[in-house]
């Protein structure tokens, strides 16, 4: 012990002779070095398994097509300038079957400053530039936490030891790789916190501008989120800053603070209002789930109480270092009066950790979800730098409490069968070992502070392998081989149809599409999966009952082979695998075979971009209609929402025949006055029909509802012949529900008679279904009625940016369908006169027209870009009004 101490001091003369440059350049380099070791000793499972952090899921189909689109985009841009035609595409046909690139990419990255250097990428590098993105992101991280730190005046070593602890915490285990994008408030938020003390201490508010700013550029989702953090901070620090009774002083602070954060949040408004409008004019908007839940179950209390220190991560269980719950027992068991703003937070945190309104408050009043606990890592790490001292030198009876958190911690582990795992031992584990280590090197300084760094490096590292291991948590099994993604996105499907597809042609469709590659291409299809998509287009999926309308309503996976939908939307071209011609919508033939697994089918009957209608129907007439009916009569009439004069009002008529059938077989169900009961799983229930030759077949199941089952969400299958189909269904305990309870599934044409079709319930329970309806859709008008709404379609298109033109000749008054998603961004000159565009078929834009010639352009603008630049240049203006007078102020003093 004394030759610690002799060591200890003089190393800390040597350090207290040091300039603070000296220091922070060290502190600096030691952190680097700890955050590499750290690094590659939690993620050595991925390099030990040749894995990429690019997730089989939401990371596969949306992240990393994402950072290919924006990084070519950029480049796109780039280029435009200097050939002296500066081009900002705010439209993309190929984006959401037509988007917004603002509304559609910001909660990706559009608008993130580290995207900028993707510009700088070519694709066959960007799986690399992916993945060092992400070190980036979690590195940048702990040095705004170092930045707190160093701001509240912390010891370095200290600030090393919470530094690692929040960057290797299990938040960053779980959603650094699963979604690269929740890492960036882990950045902004220690900055938040630092410019808002700021202003309390009446210095200068540029830092929370500058944060609120580089927040509001990344997107309003965790803004929101730490806007509400920053609200409980300024409030439990009011009260150490101000002693009581200084209301004016408090109305004060408040204002300035609230100033300022309004001028940072003005001058991103260029992205951020674009944003905020798109989610706003989405689905995603909508509460969805079950919203009156007041508590989570028993074993989500259980379970992420002992995951607070110990492994498997998710966004729940925070996984943080045993020394989190030693720093917790010391932070409580000083006296009343001590660190009461840390107290207060903590109490609000875990209120709001452990009740489901608190889950939904962060999450915009949507489902209850823990993503905003970066939050709570950040408040946690920073309460073991600031107990660190204390736990170093505790007293006896401190310690005493400190073993009993030992023992309560490994009574409760080992009390159960379901806690006796690997994973809780392992917490238990490093709970005794971390406090031996605190006993070895009680009362030291500079030997002390250095067993904790590597007590928590070596914490760290072992939570991370224990997450990612095949053999343990196997979480890097759910990521793809390093250069897989790659070759999918250069080998994609999609590209087969680059040869046939430009925007003059029309959309693609396949029943096997990978999910947002379309975008990457340049090839529009009716594919897409973004969090934020316009709302008219799943509606137009769900009122046609479509299956391919996934579990979520912002996943669409193509329109299930309908032939009338395919043709409303414009489809031009059918990409489908060789064996699976069956799945081919009718009216396609067979154009190329190509090389692979694939072959393109080219749409005899294709309607172009703009077709016009002779009448119209009120969309309210039209309630109550089945999938397969309504897209009969979207043939035939547009549904519209208002009257229109001088257009005919259309009158439904029907070929669709309703086929009687009879149940053959049920094993293990029941079905009987609404009620489902599924005895055993995977239950087979067989009807027997007649569908004659020359039909489109379909299924439907109404009022298909599983609430209250106990069933989450599972996938019925349907099989007619050699056509099978599955159907996502949800209950509303489902975070993403949105009250779906009507299916049509598309059999498909045949030139054969159809007897006979399976459906396979796969889990057994009682459930609602109110009926089962079996529809043959005849193909022999259907050229006719393609026919009429091509006569007198939209011609002499020209694309160009942000607009297209055309001219449209007409016989009589009539409607044009423009099949692209209705926008309040788009605006509309006929004949040079502009007009108002209504919304057709639930997606689409639609105009009145007289009879005779007209000339046509739209033009489009992103909703909130214009009053957002304007917001910018007077926010703009503010700051560096605002800069100059302070600067004024301090020069005086």
């Amino acid at each position: 012990m004394k030759l610690l101490q002799t060591a200890d001091s003089k190393i800390g003369i040597a350090w207290r002779k040091m300039s603070e440059q000296q220091k922070n350049r060290i502190c600096v380099w030691i952190y680097s070095i700890l955050f590499l070791v750290t690094f590659l000793l939690s993620y050595s499972p991925f390099i030990q398994a040749g894995k990429s952090f690019v997730w089989s899921a939401d990371g596969r189909n949306q992240h990393f097509p994402a950072m290919v689109y924006i990084g070519r985009y950029l480049r796109q841009v780039f280029f435009s300038i200097l050939d002296g035609q500066a081009k900002l595409p705010l439209f993309d046909l190929n984006l959401s079957m037509g988007g917004d690139v603002i509304a559609t990419l910001n909660y990706y990255g559009f608008g993130n400053p580290l995207y900028l250097l993707s510009a700088f990428v070519p694709t066959k590098y960007m799986e690399a530039f992916y993945i060092m993105l992400i070190i980036l992101r979690i590195y940048l991280a702990g040095l705004a936490f170092i930045k707190l730190c160093k701001y509240f005046h912390k010891r370095i070593s200290f600030s090393l030891v919470g530094a690692i602890l929040y960057v290797f915490s299990g938040y960053v285990i779980f959603s650094a790789v699963r979604h690269p994008y929740f890492i960036e408030p882990m950045i902004q938020l220690p900055l938040l916190i630092v410019g808002i003390d700021m202003i309390m201490k009446k210095d200068s508010p540029l830092l929370f501008i500058s944060a609120v700013f580089y927040s509001g550029l990344c997107g309003f989702y965790f803004l929101y989120m730490m806007t509400i953090m920053c609200g409980i901070y300024f409030l439990a620090r009011f009260g150490e800053c101000y002693k009581k009774g200084k209301r004016r002083e408090f109305l004060y602070i408040a204002g300035k603070t609230m100033g300022a954060y309004l001028l940072g949040l003005g001058m991103s408004a260029p992205l951020f209002l674009p944003a905020v409008l798109g989610f706003l004019s989405s689905d995603r908007g909508e509460s969805s789930g079950i919203i009156h839940q007041f508590l989570y179950s028993w074993n989500y209390y259980r379970n992420n109480a002992l995951r607070l220190i110990a492994p498997v991560a998710s966004w729940e269980a925070l996984s943080l270092c045993a020394i989190t719950l030693l720093a917790l027992v010391a932070l409580f068991v000083q006296h009343r009066g001590e660190y009461k703003a840390l107290k207060i937070m903590l109490g609000v945190s875990v209120a709001i950790y452990v009740l489901p309104f608190g889950g939904r408050l962060m999450n915009g009043f949507s489902y209850a979800s823990q993503r905003w606990t970066f939050g709570l890592v950040l408040l946690l790490s920073y309460i073991v730098v600031e107990m660190l001292p204390t736990l170093l030198t505790a007293n006896r009876k401190q310690q005493f409490y400190y073993l009993c958190v030992l023992l309560c911690y490994g009574c409760i582990t080992f009390s159960s069968p379901k806690t006796r795992t690997v994973f809780y031992t392992v917490g238990v584990a490093m709970l005794a070992v971390t406090l031996i280590v605190l006993l070895m090197f009680h009362g030291t300084q500079i030997s002390s502070a250095i067993a904790c760094i590597a007590l928590v490096v070596g914490n760290v590292s072992i939570y991370g392998m224990f997450s990612y291991a095949a053999d343990l948590g196997n979480y890097s099994g759910e990521f793809a081989a390093y250069g897989e993604e790659t070759n999918r996105l250069l080998t994609a499907i999609e590209r087969d149809a680059e040869p046939y597809l430009n925007l003059q042609n029309g959309r693609f469709d396949s029943s096997s599409f990978n999910y947002n590659l379309a975008p990457v291409w340049g090839v529009p299809s009716t594919n897409m999966y973004w969090s934020i998509i316009c709302g008219d287009i799943p509606e137009f999926w769900e009122k046609t009952e479509n299956i391919r309308l996934r579990d979520n309503s912002h996943a669409i996976n193509g329109t299930n082979s309908r032939t009338y939908m395919s043709t409303l939307l414009s489809t031009k071209y059918f990409l489908e695998k060789k064996d699976r011609a069956q799945y081919v919508p009718y009216g396609y033939e067979l154009i190329d075979e190509g090389k692979g697994r694939y072959s393109v089918y080219e749409n005899s009957y294709q309607l172009p971009w703009g077709y016009t209608f002779d009448s119209y129907v009120p969309k309210s007439i039209v309630e109550g209609m089945s999938g397969v009916e309504l897209e009969e009569l979207m043939m035939q009439s547009i549904i519209l929402e208002e009257d229109v004069p001088h257009v005919s009002v259309g009158t439904p008529i029907t070929n669709i025949e309703s086929l009687p059938y009879k149940i053959k077989s049920f094993d293990n169900g029941k079905w009987e006055n609404g009620h489902l009961e599924i005895s055993k799983d995977n239950a087979k229930l067989i009807l027997e029909f007649q569908a004659l030759e020359g039909v489109e077949l379909y299924l439907r199941l109404q009022g298909f509802d599983i609430n209250g089952s106990g069933q989450t969400r599972f996938s019925v299958s349907a099989k007619c012949e050699d056509v099978k189909e599955n159907l996502s269904i949800t209950s509303n305990a489902y975070s993403w529900y949105f009250g779906r309870k009507d299916y049509l599934v598309n059999f498909g044409y045949s030139e054969n008679d159809r007897t006979t079709c399976t459906i396979v319930f796969p889990k057994k329970g009682t459930y609602n279904l109110k009926g089962i309806q079996v529809f043959a859709l005849p193909m022999d008008g259907y050229s006719n009625q393609v026919e009429q709404l091509r006569k007198e379609p939209l011609e002499n298109i020209v694309w160009e940016t942000n607009r297209f033109s055309g001219t449209v000749d007409l016989s009589k008054n009539k409607i044009l369908c423009v099949s692209i998603p209705y926008s309040r961004g788009w605006t509309v000159t006929v004949d040079g006169q502009k007009v108002e565009i209504l919304k057709g078929n639930y997606m689409f834009m639609a105009l009145p027209l007289m009879a005779g010639h007209h000339d046509i352009e739209f033009t489009y603008c992103t909703p909130g870009l214009k009053i957002g630049v304007s917001f910018s240049a007077l926010s703009f203006l503010g700051v560096v009004v605002f800069s100059k007078k302070y600067k004024r102020r301090e020069a005086e003093v």
